[in-house]
């Protein structure tokens, strides 16, 4: 979070500027008083009265303090990752953290907001502008590079996205529609029209509605939040059985989520297995994948291997995928490991730590 707040005139970042890149932002007194809000905040907020109690609009969930905090105890927290609820508005977080001020003796907590609901957000008439989230305040420059950085990354990767989708219809549904096309003019020239032929018919079908599946269910994951994020995983890997090669073998833990693993992580991690399956079905000739996911209160930890033929790391180029994981991982204070040699298959390990 923010130690040092630059611009080009003065030095200092205007309160203008500090509604744009952190529009959750509020401020505290010594009486827990909400003294200013950030417009987005503002915005979802219940009330109109300009000063309001920091316990009537949030719940401190972690570190959990107590039901009521008081300074002192906010102030102790100081510099930590902290997630708050917003009352009244379920599904709807904070995370950031606090900084104190001992000359006004204040408190202003930095961070965003998260949430599982876009149904919600419509309603409360919030937009994607609403949520920059930046481990640091940049100065003017350094954020515009920064930005115009991941809107470039984020044009190349829909445009490769385009490319698989209609190489999948094209190769897939495309290929499959085209063959029953075929034979049903076959089936026009007969006489007499058996069983048999309709049972190949039902077999074409039932693997062009499969493939459809499989493609629809990597444009959008399923509903995590009312699946659950194991049972979306379990759903993705059995969908995969169609394919007679690589066969998954999927290890999950069998506790309950913590409230550390936000729906955020939640999708990072089904998307980041969406594409390492990918990569092993197009390039490495597996025979088996072996996943394994394991979770607590600190950390979440992923590792998946391979046995297809791999590739030497210091002279494959990365592709946009691979960068996409790379930056999603790191974006949420994590770390991805990827080793590989070539006819050895290719093992990736990550991990999220919660704190």
């Amino acid at each position: 979070m923010p130690r040092k707040i630059k611009s080009k005139e003065n030095g200092l970042i205007t309160v203008t500027e500090i509604d744009k890149l952190f529009p959750f932002h509020f401020s505290i007194n010594e009486e827990l008083n909400v003294l200013e809000k950030g417009p987005s905040l503002s915005k979802m907020l219940r009330t109109k009265e300009k000063y309001s109690h920091f316990s009537q609009l949030f719940n401190l969930i972690s570190p959990k303090t107590v039901l009521d905090p008081t300074i002192k105890e906010l102030i102790s927290i100081c510099g930590k990752y902290v997630l708050i609820e917003i009352r009244g508005i379920n599904g709807a977080l904070l995370k950031g953290q606090f900084d104190y001020y001992p000359t006004s003796n204040t408190i202003r907590f930095w961070g965003s907001l998260t949430t599982a609901d876009s149904n919600q957000l419509m309603r409360l008439g919030l937009t994607y502008a609403d949520f920059p989230h930046y481990d640091a305040i940049f100065d003017t420059h350094q954020l515009k590079s920064l930005l115009t950085e991941v809107y470039e990354t984020r044009l190349r990767a829909e445009e490769e996205q385009r490319d698989t989708i209609s190489r999948d219809l094209h190769d897939g549904v495309g290929q499959m529609l085209a063959y029953l096309n075929i034979y049903f003019n076959i089936l026009k020239e007969k006489s007499t029209i058996e069983i048999s032929d309709i049972e190949k018919v039902q077999i074409t079908l039932r693997k062009t509605i499969d493939e459809i599946r499989r493609i629809s269910r990597n444009l959008a994951p399923p509903a995590i939040k009312q699946l659950g994020f194991k049972e979306a995983v379990m759903e993705l890997i059995n969908s995969y059985a169609i394919i007679l090669k690589p066969v998954f073998h999927l290890k999950m833990y069998k506790s309950d989520d913590p409230i550390q693993f936000l729906y955020e992580h939640k999708i990072m991690i089904f998307r980041i297995l969406q594409e390492l399956s990918s990569n092993t079905f197009k390039y490495a000739k597996a025979k088996n994948v072996y996943i394994n996911i394991e979770i607590s209160r600190k950390e979440m930890k992923l590792c998946y291997k391979d046995d297809g033929i791999g590739f030497d790391p210091r002279t494959t180029r990365k592709g946009i995928g691979l960068k996409s994981m790379l930056s999603r991982v790191e974006f949420y204070g994590g770390m991805i490991l990827i080793s590989s040699e070539p006819n050895k298959g290719i093992t990736v390990e990550v991990n999220l730590p919660f704190d």
